[in-house]
């Protein structure tokens, strides 16, 4: 059953732990939400709170993009996708890594050894994205070779598609699907999967029923933590308003509802 919108104010004195999630909630890609870092700063000041974010990037990167926009987080408040594959992949730190991604998203790889030529490779980390108006194919020759090589790949960002100012920017979960049909070998890291909702739970030792995920992407922010048994918050910015719209399939399609619909922080 969709429920009704609302209040965010009424919805705080429930939980005492906060997992925010950042694009489409906290800001666009380009510019924070008007009243994000007011209730922002509030709920650290008096609950807990974690930014839960599928960037392929580590914390401290994320942590100057939350402070230009005026929140008053420390790097302790942030887990990423990013953060969740580095601790994975120092697990071995002997094998050998292929990035396939934007130079501004290599910090996800600092201090680890890579390869340039995919052939000497064990391993492929995916951070790539796109904006309009490069197509999907772009990185197929590249997946195509990973895949005759037998390579296994991370998935750094499951996220598909996200807002980026008026635009749709493409994220690296499009172009691990492109992999699985290629007949590529996938591990996902970040929501919906439970990695990154396990990583927070060490992190933070609340439990489940204190918990309140805040994401406006149904199939990794509110798919992510009902299936995690985590009560979640779909906020009406970022990709919440067309999930909204189509609420009802939704919730047919992925068998969860989200718990509170909000107009946004």
């Amino acid at each position: 059953m969709t429920p009704p919108i609302t209040p965010f104010s009424e919805i705080v004195p429930k939980y005492e732990l906060f997992l925010v999630d950042i694009w489409g909630v906290v800001h666009d890609g380009v510019k924070a939400y008007p009243t994000a870092a007011s209730t922002l700063n509030n709920l650290i000041a008096t609950k807990k709170v974690v930014f839960l974010s599928n960037a392929p990037r580590p914390a401290d990167v994320i942590l100057s993009t939350l402070q230009k926009y005026g929140i008053n987080a420390e790097v302790d408040h942030i887990l990423t996708s990013g953060d969740v594959v580095r601790a994975k992949l120092k697990q071995d730190p002997d094998k050998k890594i292929y990035h396939l991604g934007a130079d501004k998203n290599q910090d996800i790889l600092r201090g680890i050894e890579t390869v340039s030529d995919l052939k000497e490779a064990e391993l492929v980390v995916l951070s790539a994205f796109l904006d309009q108006p490069e197509k999907d194919e772009k990185f197929d020759e590249i997946l195509r070779e990973a895949v005759q090589l037998n390579l296994p790949l991370i998935c750094a960002n499951p996220d598909t598609y996200v807002p980026h100012g008026d635009q749709v920017r493409r994220c690296s979960g499009v172009f691990a699907a492109r992999y699985e049909k290629m007949g590529g070998n996938v591990e996902y890291y970040g929501k919906p999967h439970a990695n990154i909702f396990e990583a927070v739970i060490q992190k933070c030792g609340l439990a489940k029923d204190k918990i309140l995920m805040i994401g406006d992407t149904f199939d990794t922010d509110v798919l992510g933590a009902r299936n995690f048994d985590i009560h979640v918050a779909m906020t009406l910015t970022g990709n919440g308003t067309k999930s909204y719209e189509n609420l009802t399939s939704l919730e047919v399609k992925y068998g969860v509802s989200p718990t509170w619909v909000i107009e946004g922080l």
